[in-house]
Protein backbone atom coordinates (compact mmCIF):
# COMPACT_ATOMS: atom_id res chain seq x y z
CA UNK A 1 0.00 0.00 0.00
CA UNK A 2 1.29 3.78 -0.40
CA UNK A 3 0.63 6.73 -2.43
CA UNK A 4 2.01 7.43 -6.13
CA UNK A 5 3.52 10.91 -6.57
CA UNK A 6 1.13 13.66 -7.47
CA UNK A 7 1.35 17.62 -9.14
CA UNK A 8 -0.53 19.70 -6.25
CA UNK A 9 -3.94 21.06 -8.32
CA UNK A 10 -3.39 24.48 -6.34
CA UNK A 11 0.39 24.80 -5.11
CA UNK A 12 -0.81 27.64 -2.52
CA UNK A 13 -2.80 25.15 -0.63
CA UNK A 14 -1.93 21.68 -1.68
CA UNK A 15 1.80 19.79 -1.73
CA UNK A 16 3.60 17.90 -4.20
CA UNK A 17 4.48 14.72 -3.48
CA UNK A 18 7.42 13.69 -5.71
CA UNK A 19 7.89 10.17 -4.68
CA UNK A 20 5.93 7.67 -3.89
CA UNK A 21 5.31 7.15 -0.05
CA UNK A 22 5.23 3.76 1.20
CA UNK A 23 3.95 2.04 4.13
CA UNK A 24 6.54 0.61 5.90
CA UNK A 25 6.69 -2.66 8.28
CA UNK A 26 8.09 -1.74 11.78
CA UNK A 27 11.14 -3.43 11.08
CA UNK A 28 11.59 -1.25 7.58
CA UNK A 29 10.76 2.10 9.74
CA UNK A 30 13.05 1.61 12.53
CA UNK A 31 16.15 0.63 9.54
CA UNK A 32 15.49 3.88 7.90
CA UNK A 33 14.71 6.22 10.62
CA UNK A 34 18.68 5.12 11.96
CA UNK A 35 19.72 4.84 8.33
CA UNK A 36 18.32 9.24 8.21
CA UNK A 37 19.31 10.21 11.77
CA UNK A 38 22.86 8.69 11.51
CA UNK A 39 23.50 10.66 7.88
CA UNK A 40 21.54 13.89 9.29
CA UNK A 41 23.81 16.90 10.37
CA UNK A 42 21.76 17.36 13.63
CA UNK A 43 21.91 13.09 14.71
CA UNK A 44 18.16 13.97 15.75
CA UNK A 45 14.46 13.64 14.63
CA UNK A 46 11.01 15.02 14.72
CA UNK A 47 8.12 12.67 15.23
CA UNK A 48 4.85 14.58 14.35
CA UNK A 49 1.66 12.45 15.69
CA UNK A 50 -1.52 13.59 14.08
CA UNK A 51 -4.48 13.73 15.49
CA UNK A 52 -7.20 11.28 15.59
CA UNK A 53 -9.72 13.13 13.00
CA UNK A 54 -6.88 13.60 10.84
CA UNK A 55 -7.34 12.32 7.00
CA UNK A 56 -3.68 11.66 4.99
CA UNK A 57 -3.50 14.26 3.08
CA UNK A 58 -4.32 17.04 6.28
CA UNK A 59 -1.70 15.36 7.96
CA UNK A 60 0.72 15.34 5.10
CA UNK A 61 0.40 19.10 4.31
CA UNK A 62 1.24 20.11 8.63
CA UNK A 63 4.15 18.37 8.21
CA UNK A 64 5.05 19.73 5.22
CA UNK A 65 4.30 22.98 6.70
CA UNK A 66 6.08 22.35 10.17
CA UNK A 67 9.51 21.25 8.05
CA UNK A 68 9.15 24.20 6.09
CA UNK A 69 8.85 26.37 9.33
CA UNK A 70 11.72 24.46 11.11
CA UNK A 71 14.23 25.07 7.90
Amino acid sequence: MGISPRTASDPRTEFDFAQPILELSSTDFASSLKKAVASSKSKTAVIYVHGYDNDFAGAAFRTAQIAFDMA
